[in-house]
């Protein structure tokens, strides 16, 4: 009783709202404490090539190459700056922290969802890993939608054989 009176969706989506703002605060605030590293460099030197080079380049290192495609498109747009260039990872590094929700308000409820996001939020890992011109942080972000969707698949698939076997336990 106590839970839903302090715990409603409006407190939820406030609170949600709040950690996401203060995940990509700390995300930002820490883009400028490190100059762009060889790896970056070299990541955004491939970013200005023609896309089928930049695919190339990225399988020849045995990378998946949607990051660098999607770096590329995001590069032109905003250019090659440390604050423009790293916001790509910035960006799936906060929806990784939106995602974590997801998985915990799925898997528990909206209670764990919040403590999900919260530790994921703060980090210092996914923030390190969110602040560079990297693939880390879209792989973090796949990662987490691939687990939410696969547990509400299973938890679908599981009533669809529920109600399968029910019907047929008469």
């Amino acid at each position: 009783m106590i839970q839903k009176k302090y715990f409603n969706n409006r407190s939820v989506l406030v609170t949600l709202i709040a950690i996401l703002l203060i995940s990509l605060v700390v995300r930002v605030l820490g883009v400028y404490t490190e100059d762009i590293w060889p790896d970056e460099g070299l990541t955004l030197h491939n970013a200005n090539k023609p896309l089928i080079e930049n695919i190339k380049w990225s399988l020849s290192l045995a990378y998946f190459p949607l990051y660098h495609m999607v770096l590329s498109w995001w590069v032109k747009i905003f250019g090659l700056g440390e604050l423009s260039a790293r916001s790509l990872s910035i960006v799936f590094g906060v929806l990784s922290v939106y995602m974590a929700y997801r998985i915990g308000n799925l898997m528990f409820n909206k209670k764990v969802g919040i403590y999900s996001a919260i530790i994921l939020g703060v980090s210092p890992f996914n923030v390190f890993y969110s602040q560079e011109v990297r693939v880390y942080s879209l792989f973090v972000f796949l990662s987490l939608c691939s687990i939410y969707y696969y547990i509400e698949y299973i938890g679908k698939k599981r009533i669809y054989i529920c109600s399968i076997t029910s019907y047929s336990h008469y």
